[in-house]
């Protein structure tokens, strides 16, 4: 924590908007802001249409939060050097799989030894399939990996239902072991519980656990905590493996999040930059694609294929470092409503940033909203598809057009283009589409950038989810069936089976919500 820093700032962005003076002080810090003690909260009562002072909050109480924990841990390093500190890090909205709003993880995981976090995806939930839920569960699991790079721990999760979500429904036979092995696959190395026994009384009486209120070790979630215990203890071999190195990454940027949903323009209902992030996710996931989500800070040079959506709030230094990826022979997907502000949350003036102009060839003049009921659409590989919510209208300046839009004044003006700089391309989505052009559009990218690994497990569809894990001398393939109904794999190789410990080969039955883990030696 850097008080001067903080002084200097609040000096600098007085001198800047002079007009302020201490109007705001009183409802957002108190005069004497040479105290960390005197910063306050934004009120509701107070003015917060400074936007750059509601996102320096969210910076404040992240960096005040992770300040306490490094003075909790003290005697901890202290007394036990040698064993690792955690803390629990969690999801957001558990209807939406969200990721935690409220606190940086990104900077928080720099001062833990090991990133540990609270799974509770509401399986069998009334609204979308488990195969959608997975991916978004899948999504939140690499969200965790990425932090630091490395396994993380199930700190808890539950063997049926919680007691919080809008509806606490149980899960169907076969699920824990579904999700908890899930987890495992894409490098968890615990499956840890809250709770061990429900409460007698008090809030979480009802939350789940593994001793229920009825007791003994009849009830069906002891047996299938029972049954995930037994897995493990089959995997132990594959404990230390890690998961394949990913080629493909997604930016996210909380500072990013915060300022777009702050962002007084556009729609509050439509911006959704999670789920963005989510729908660009799922053609990986789909077909068994690794995927790490990166901090603007992260490594671009590692992966063959950067997704960077919406990123509304970019700092002229991260528009450099775009460029240099793509002119060293790296592949960039950018979007709609990108490289508007800057990170004090102030207005990029005339042509913006002009390495990013020159990284995707193109110049945005405008950004239409559209209402819900309001579609436009793009021709873009002889087909046409929908667009919703949003449109950049761009003209090109070096890149190539893929698409054009097809309606309202913009119609025949490009929607998606490329641009060829140095050794690399830059593409640019200027509309947010349905998955279906997605698809399409990545598979080509896909195939051209030699992206999907090859497994020695066919599946039968898309539903079913193979992840890997792996060692200097074996990989651990993770198949899991994502449906309530029974599917097959081809194994095109003969393979050990963990759980029955036998080598099979051919086509394998695999049960609803059911799991197998195959190992091959390299």
């Amino acid at each position: 924590m850097c008080q001067q820093a903080f002084r200097h700032w609040v000096q600098k962005k007085y001198q800047t908007l002079a007009n302020l003076n201490h109007a705001y002080c009183g409802a957002f810090w108190s005069h004497d802001y040479t105290s960390w003690d005197q910063v306050q909260a934004p009120s509701p009562l107070g003015d917060t249409n400074v936007m750059g002072l509601n996102l320096d909050w969210h910076r404040f109480v992240t960096d005040r939060t992770i300040d306490f924990f490094d003075n909790e841990i003290k005697p901890l390093r202290a007394l036990t050097p040698n064993i690792p500190v955690t803390a629990n890090f969690m999801g957001g909205n558990p209807s939406e799989s969200h990721v935690f709003y409220d606190l940086d993880y990104q900077k928080f995981a720099k001062h833990v030894d090991i990133v540990s976090w609270d799974s509770y995806p509401n399986w069998s939930n009334g609204y979308e399939s488990t195969a959608h839920l997975a991916m978004k569960t899948a999504l939140m699991n690499d969200v965790m990996r990425s932090l630091k790079h490395d396994n993380y721990l199930i700190m808890e999760s539950t063997p049926s239902q919680v007691n919080w979500h809008p509806y606490n429904r149980a899960k169907r036979p076969g699920m824990h072991e579904m999700g908890s092995l899930q987890q495992v696959a894409h490098g968890a190395d615990s499956v840890l519980y809250f709770q061990l026994h429900q409460s007698l009384g008090a809030s979480e009486m009802f939350h789940g656990a593994v001793i229920s209120n009825h007791r003994g070790s009849n009830t069906r979630a002891f047996k299938d905590v029972q049954k995930v215990g037994q897995d493990l203890q089959s995997l132990q071999a594959a404990h230390g493996t890690t998961r394949t190195a990913a080629k493909v990454a997604i930016v996210f940027d909380y500072d990013n999040m915060w300022g777009l949903d702050d962002a007084r323009n556009y729609a509050n209902e439509t911006k959704k930059y999670w789920r963005t992030i989510q729908e660009h996710y799922q053609y990986f996931w789909k077909h068994d694609i690794p995927v790490e989500i990166i901090a603007t800070t992260d490594d671009l040079t590692a992966y063959d294929l950067v997704i960077d959506p919406m990123h509304f709030m970019m700092s002229a230094q991260f528009a450099t470092k775009l460029k240099a990826y793509v002119q060293q022979g790296g592949h960039l997907i950018g979007t709609y409503i990108t490289g508007v502000v800057d990170h004090d949350f102030l207005a990029y003036q005339g042509d913006g940033l002009a390495d990013l102009e020159a990284t995707y060839g193109i110049k945005v003049q405008e950004t239409d909203t559209l209402y819900p009921q309001q579609h436009n659409a793009l021709t873009a590989y002889h087909q046409a598809y929908q667009v919703n919510d949003y449109c950049d209208v761009v003209e090109t300046t070096t890149a190539q057009v893929i698409g054009t839009y097809q309606k309202d004044f913009y119609a025949g003006t490009p929607a998606v283009t490329v641009n060829q700089l140095g050794q690399g391309a830059a593409y640019y989505l200027a509309a947010r589409t349905d998955t279906d052009f997605l698809d399409a559009f990545y598979k080509r990218l896909a195939t051209s950038l030699a992206l999907k690994p090859a497994l020695p497990v066919i599946k039968a569809n898309a539903k079913v989810s193979i992840q890997v894990r792996e060692n200097a001398t074996t990989r651990y393939y993770f198949v899991i069936n994502f449906s309530h109904r029974p599917t097959t794999v081809t194994l095109e190789v003969p393979l050990r089976q963990i759980f029955e410990n036998q080598v099979v080969s051919g086509k394998q039955d695999l049960a609803s919500y059911g799991v197998q883990v195959y190992m091959m030696n390299k």
